[in-house]
């Protein structure tokens, strides 16, 4: 016959193992992608142009900027630090590249644009507003 202690321990030990378990799937799936991330960022000296860079799962975009053209990306994530890049070349032959580091509800980074046979031009981004 089994204890009614030793029972219980034992249910208790399989689910704290199953809550564990859940929690790392939990924590690997989110950080597989971006998917629902959204930030206002400030772009260039003083963040003079105001703008939204919107993830979804495979494709970054900068609406007022560069449209309704979606970029996609590549991340990689260290605990709660996420770092992208997203790089397209467009039907023109121009070319976007967004790179950044996400800290919590903190983005920075820079836009990349390169027109076609032209010199790219760099432009810093932060979701911090600019003290004026």
């Amino acid at each position: 016959m089994t204890h009614p202690r030793t029972s219980s321990a034992s249910a208790l030990r399989v689910l704290l193992l199953l809550a564990m378990a859940l929690g790392a799937c939990l924590h690997a799936a989110a950080a597989t992608d971006l998917s629902g991330k959204a930030f206002t960022i400030y772009i260039g000296d003083g963040g003079a142009t105001k703008d939204r860079l919107v993830f979804n799962t495979k494709e970054a975009s900068l609406p007022g900027m560069l449209g309704d053209t979606k970029v996609p990306y590549t991340m990689s994530s260290k605990k709660k630090t996420f770092t992208f890049s997203a790089k397209q070349t467009m039907a023109d032959g121009s070319a976007v590249d967004i790179e950044g580091t996400i800290e919590g509800d903190t983005v920075n980074g820079s836009i990349s644009l390169t027109p076609k046979g032209g010199q790219a031009k760099s432009l810093n981004y932060t979701s911090t507003k600019p003290k004026n």
